[in-house]
């Protein structure tokens, strides 16, 4: 983990060590994780990935790094935004949301992929057709996280409708970068 501060390894590559240590849920990633998350002069897409790192770990030792990024850097929604789903995905667990015997209610809660997301799917999600959900996703006034949780069920639902609602936020929502990416 101390890696992701060495520089040296180029942007791209911390970028990826930093999703890697978030999958692992380790908690003793978090102190290079979150000084990398809070040295200004770092790349910004390094500190986003830091950032969504931190959020899959969920140690309550970083909140308070999470909420002083989202405080510092309100125009920066790449960071802002970032830290605001870690805290957001932090708060559902620490509510339950997470619970190893909590029953899936529907496939889209369901991860083909076994990774660690931004945003848990909704299990309302269940009932609401893949343009009910595009119609989520591409909702400028919702909170990122709702957003984020129907994009991840949209994912796991997995068939073409779904996907062709992913495609319908990639290709015309303006209102998140951070989103679009994610997509």
């Amino acid at each position: 983990a101390t890696g992701m501060k060495n520089e040296k390894h180029g942007s791209l590559m911390r970028h990826e060590m930093a999703y890697v240590l978030g999958q692992l849920r380790d908690e003793r990633a978090c102190p290079p994780l979150e000084d990398v998350l809070r040295n200004d002069k770092d790349c910004v897409m390094v500190r986003h990935e830091t950032a969504e790192a931190l959020g899959a770990i969920g140690a309550v030792r970083s909140q308070s790094v999470l909420e002083e990024i989202v405080e510092r850097y309100p125009g920066r929604p790449e960071l802002s935004d970032t830290c605001r789903l870690a805290l957001n995905v932090m708060e559902w667990r620490m509510n339950g949301g997470d619970a190893d015997d909590a029953p899936a209610a529907c496939a889209c809660m369901l991860n083909p992929y076994s990774s660690v997301d931004p945003a848990p799917p909704h299990p309302s999600h269940a009932t609401k057709s893949p343009k009910e959900l595009g119609d989520i996703l591409c909702d400028p006034d919702l909170p990122i996280f709702e957003r984020y949780r129907a994009m991840f069920s949209l994912r796991n639902l997995g068939g073409s409708a779904n996907v062709e609602q992913l495609c319908r936020a990639l290709m015309s929502d303006t209102s998140s970068a951070l989103l679009r990416h994610e997509v």
